[in-house]
């Protein structure tokens, strides 16, 4: 039997509704319960990959973004009785059935809101090469689309880069890249821009991936129909 190759739907769903504790925006008590209830219904399993990619900053902890934690251990996490908010309240858009996916630590593909500066939400997406193949890619592709069609733009990162690429709708494609300590303006704009042959490179990976999907997709249709 010939494995299916069509994308799972993507659920129309506003993240614009998800309270940040940087955004201080308080979450309607029907959209906390609401959401409540879809968390229970995506438990996190074996799966820690907000422990690595959360930035948290707290008395308790100071961990930068994209880096292991410290307390993760075998059994998820050595604090969790007593873990910061910026912990408990990491928005997974996989457990907050937004996107329709599979666990992030099964399929490689990370879908979280964070928060710009200025505490504005953003739309971010978290590919693992090492785990995701072309399906996956291709898929978050098309979560990409969808949400472009909403006027969403999406910040996609690459694990192991030291940038983001910045995807808007009907736009091209943008770098962000995250200030080193004691860096100016100047110096991370520099560096910045002498990123943009790597982001080329890494934007050409992402196309090929989706250019394979879609051929594996017509040769699966072309084997049906004989």
């Amino acid at each position: 039997m010939t494995r299916p190759f069509k994308p799972a739907p993507v659920p129309a769903r506003n993240y614009n509704e998800l309270a940040l504790p940087s955004s201080g925006v308080e979450m309607p008590p029907e959209t906390k319960a609401r959401l409540e209830a879809e968390l229970a219904e995506h438990p996190c399993g074996e799966c820690q990959e907000c422990c690595y990619i959360a930035g948290v900053e707290d008395p308790k902890l100071s961990k930068p973004g994209f880096q292991r934690c410290e307390h993760q251990c075998a059994a998820g996490c050595a604090i969790y009785d007593t873990k910061p908010n910026d912990c408990t309240e990491f928005a997974c858009l996989w457990k907050m059935n937004v996107v329709a996916t599979q666990r992030p630590d099964i399929c490689g593909v990370m879908w979280f809101i964070g928060a710009n500066s200025d505490g504005a939400r953003t739309l971010n997406l978290e590919l693992d090469f090492e785990r995701a193949g072309i399906r996956e890619i291709a898929e978050a592709m098309l979560h990409v689309e969808e949400f472009h069609k909403r006027g969403q733009s999406v910040f996609l990162r690459v694990r192991g880069d030291e940038f983001s690429i910045v995807l808007q709708p009907g736009q091209k494609i943008g770098i962000m890249a995250r200030r080193w300590e004691g860096e100016t303006d100047a110096e991370q704009v520099q560096r910045t821009h002498a990123m943009a042959p790597l982001v080329a490179r890494r934007w050409e990976d992402i196309r090929s991936a989706c250019a394979k999907w879609r051929r594996a997709c017509r040769e699966a249709e072309s084997s049906d129909a004989r």
